[in-house]
């Protein structure tokens, strides 16, 4: 990969359009300072800064989609309560159609509240609730995928296991989507096997795709075969497989395994980076990049976001800037 190629790239992803399904939230950050501990517990007392919301889960996949250039519609549902309507405030604001987002009567909105001291994360609550949505919503979620699949050049479906993304909906959003051949990339933490055969690709980090496979990762031999396997499982083009600090790897149909090298970098936050990796793999494909360079583009962009603090999107020219530190750019 050369900077040449990757803003042809770029230049390809203007105007696409992806489909983003799956559970939206919000992510809450408290930022201050801490300099003394508390004299009721044995506990930090944060000194209150700032308070932000922003997209997080599939919304965040989304917003990263349109800050590398492309255009997005979300599917989802959200809550009758204070983070869904934020969430259509930050949304809006991005310029991310929320036409997709079905309201769920009585399912709250993913709510994720991060304490921040300094740059360092201290606490984590989550407002949630994993039940997995009614038949009326799952139904108004299919009816926006029917009405606006035609629309778009590729989908990404991000499942966090909170209970939007039901079988139901994947058997007919893999169907919708086989014969117009538009890909199909997961970001799952569940995975419905029957219902995602056949999708172009799966980006599981290495504890989920033990998980899905049953097999430990302990060196280069299990690695290699969890990534087949999990081809096999989903008849899948490609497995691209993020593995933190030794980057990633990417398995392919026809029996190429390539190593991506992590950039070497200072780690801030890595809140949403799996959405960033699959959000730039699935636009990159939709421009048109072969698996090999959508993988790359995805390794850049998610070394963007972790120098960031809070939930972060990467720019083309970020990722362009940052291609000069990966050892294997030309």
């Amino acid at each position: 990969m050369n900077k040449d190629r990757l803003k042809e790239i770029f230049a390809s992803a203007l105007g696409k359009t992806i489909m983003v399904f799956g559970d939206v939230m919000v992510d809450e950050f408290l930022y201050g300072k801490v300099d003394r501990i508390s004299p009721e517990a044995p506990v930090p007392v944060l000194e209150f800064n700032s308070h932000v919301f922003l997209p997080g889960g599939a919304a965040n996949a989304a917003n990263n989609i349109r800050s590398l250039g492309g255009e997005v519609l979300l599917a989802g549902c959200i809550g009758e309560d204070f983070a869904g309507e934020r969430l259509l405030q930050e949304l809006a604001r991005r310029g991310i159609s929320t036409d997709g987002l079905i309201t769920a009567s009585g399912k709250p909105t993913t709510l994720k509240t991060r304490v921040i001291a300094h740059t360092q994360q201290v606490v984590r609550i989550d407002r949630e609730e994993r039940a997995p949505i009614n038949s009326t919503v799952e139904g108004g979620i299919k009816e926006y995928i029917k009405g606006n699949l035609e629309k778009v050049d590729a989908v990404l479906v991000s499942d966090y296991g909170k209970g939007t993304v039901t079988e139901g909906v994947l058997k007919e959003l893999v169907v919708r989507c086989r014969e117009p051949r538009k890909p199909i990339v997961a970001d799952s933490k569940t995975l419905f096997i029957d219902c995602y055969k056949g999708v172009a690709a799966l980006t599981p980090n290495v504890a989920e795709a033990e998980r899905f496979t049953g097999i430990k990762v302990a060196g280069e031999e299990s690695l290699v075969e969890v990534g087949r396997r999990l081809l096999e499982l989903l008849d899948a083009k490609a497995v691209l497989l993020t593995r933190a600090e030794q980057g990633m790897s990417l398995f392919e149909k026809g029996g190429d395994v390539t190593h991506i090298p992590a950039i070497s970098t200072e780690v801030h936050d890595v809140t949403g980076a799996g959405d960033t990796v699959a959000a730039a793999f699935a636009l990159a494909l939709a421009a048109e990049a072969t698996i090999k360079e959508a993988a790359f583009v995805a390794n850049l962009a998610a070394a963007v976001v972790v120098r960031k603090v809070g939930t972060a999107t990467a720019t083309p020219e970020e990722v362009t800037e940052i291609l000069h530190e990966w050892k294997g750019s030309s």
